[in-house]
């Protein structure tokens, strides 16, 4: 018996597992598969958003540090500069973190290409088992 409020996803039995229709498997290991991708690129954009602003405030700065467009005392320059390369530290930083939300992506992608192909060459085995399949074969 299913819990109060549960719903029942057409295709799979009460305990989530799947009885037995290989095209509804295929359609909801796709949505697993085109979800995680989506959500990598929104990681992607907001980092992407991040350095951007950053890269303004570091802007702002380098007007303050040349007094522009109203002068600086020496005091707010250096000030100034030191917010500069703050931001730039943390702009490397977050271009690290960029780097591997970028690498996480490459794999989803990959997996959801290699997912794909091989359900035409291996009658609707999962991407998961080829690409174990393969991992084993490259050692």
């Amino acid at each position: 018996m299913m819990a109060a409020g549960a719903r029942r996803v057409r295709g799979l039995n009460n305990n989530g597992h799947s009885n037995g229709n290989s095209t509804l498997d295929a359609h909801l290991e796709l949505d697993q598969w085109t979800g995680e991708i989506d959500v990598r690129v929104l990681d992607v954009l907001a980092q992407i958003e991040s350095l951007l602003r950053s890269a303004r405030e570091i802007q702002r700065q380098i007007l303050k540090v040349r007094g522009v467009p109203e002068p600086k005392t020496k005091t707010q320059r250096r000030a100034a500069a030191k917010v500069l390369n703050k931001t730039a530290r943390a702009m490397l930083d977050e271009s690290l973190a960029l780097s591997q939300i970028l690498r996480d992506l490459q794999r989803a992608s990959g997996t959801l290409k290699l997912g794909a192909r091989s359900r035409r060459r291996t009658g609707g085995r999962s991407a998961e088992l080829v690409a174990l399949d393969l991992a084993a074969s490259r050692r």
